[in-house]
């Protein structure tokens, strides 16, 4: 859990007392490597599934994620605008394209 950095700890804390994080967390990407983070966060009730805002190119990917009560989007601004912490959950070929997108 090194990506969260200072919040691994908090993490734990709220883990260990059953309360869920109240931030809004972001994916972007919901394929194998995304798709198995957010499924660990939703099974171990770290985030409420409002509280998350996903986008995956691949709509198939996010209808599952919808039923189940995430904000889900084709379209990467939204997720970006809304989320505290952002989670790149794409291929290495991909990022570069990404961060033009981003930075435009």
């Amino acid at each position: 859990m090194w990506f969260l950095g200072n919040q691994t700890r908090r993490i734990i804390v709220r883990r260990e007392a059953r309360e869920m994080l109240t931030e809004r967390i972001g994916f972007i990407g919901a394929g194998k490597m995304g798709g198995i983070l957010i499924k660990g966060i939703l099974k171990n009730r770290l985030v409420s599934p409002k509280n998350l805002w996903i986008c995956d190119k691949f709509i198939e990917k996010l209808t599952s994620l919808a039923k189940g009560g995430a904000n889900v989007f084709v379209e990467i601004e939204l997720v970006v605008k809304n989320a505290v912490v952002l989670f790149l959950a794409i291929k290495p070929q991909d990022i570069s394209g990404l961060l033009v997108h981003l930075k435009g």
